[in-house]
């Protein structure tokens, strides 16, 4: 918990410094959403992906992937020669992933194998309501320091091709499963203390490219980087779709 409160004490830093200095920039591009995809679905591609599907059929499920993005300096570096048609940037932000899965998924850390076991839940007393407004299920999230260099190119005044290249160190991680037995609602939680030992990819790199008109976008996100580490877990990377908003002056 202690790190969630501190991922979202940097993001309202950097929020609060990027406005302060926004009327001072040129050639600027404030925003709280700079790289492609900022607000998107969240799907696993890979040799284990089948058991993986998520879905934003709920309330809370983690429909929304949220970046926020704040650059170090308040306006972007135009290209060698002069080009304002063309810039980049070195941001630095936090981003929080949830995943919500079709399945009613199950984690658990085989210490004889050290590898972790995914399944679907079969206990017959438990029942799983979908629905839009319930918070039952199977859910994942995990929150990142999120390190990206962008580029923007400028077609006209108001159509951008933008993308990124992009380093994630991750802060913490957690898996939830909310289920109906003896007509009580139960959860188990796996919290960060116990769950950044079950093989996740604390380091990730990856690369995202999005078109965007008079600010509003769409974009698509990939993570070539495993999401569990290698022969100790499922074979799946992550892939995100969505959109994103980005001020422009």
């Amino acid at each position: 918990m202690n790190k969630i409160k501190l991922s979202i004490a940097i993001f309202a830093l950097l929020f609060a410094f990027n406005n302060a200095k926004a009327q001072f920039s040129h050639f600027a591009e404030i925003t709280t959403a700079l790289n492609p995809a900022s607000y998107g679905m969240n799907f696993f591609v890979g040799k284990d992906a089948a058991l993986f599907q998520t879905t934003g059929q709920a309330l809370g499920s983690g429909i929304l992937d949220f970046s926020g993005t704040i650059p170090l300096l308040p306006y972007w570096i135009q290209a060698p020669g002069g080009d304002k048609k063309f810039a980049y940037a070195f941001p630095i932000g936090v981003r929080i992933s949830k995943y919500r899965f079709a399945q009613n998924l199950v984690f658990s850390k085989n210490e004889t194998t050290q590898m972790i076991d995914v399944y679907a839940d079969t206990v017959s007393t438990r029942s799983y309501n979908h629905s839009f407004f319930s918070y039952e299920g199977s859910k994942l999230a995990a929150g990142y320091i999120h390190i990206p260099a962008i580029f923007r190119w400028d077609i006209t005044d108001k159509f951008v091709i933008d993308g990124s290249v992009f380093y994630d160190r991750c802060l913490f991680s957690y898996h939830k499963l909310k289920y109906t037995e003896n007509e009580r609602t139960q959860k188990d939680v796996i919290r960060n203390n116990e769950f950044k030992n079950y093989y996740l990819n604390k380091n990730k790199y990856g690369l995202s490219l999005g078109i965007r008109y008079a600010g509003f976008g769409i974009g698509a996100t990939y993570v070539p980087t495993p999401f569990f580490l290698k022969g100790q877990g499922p074979e799946i990377q992550e892939l995100r779709v969505g959109l994103s908003y980005a001020r422009q002056k």
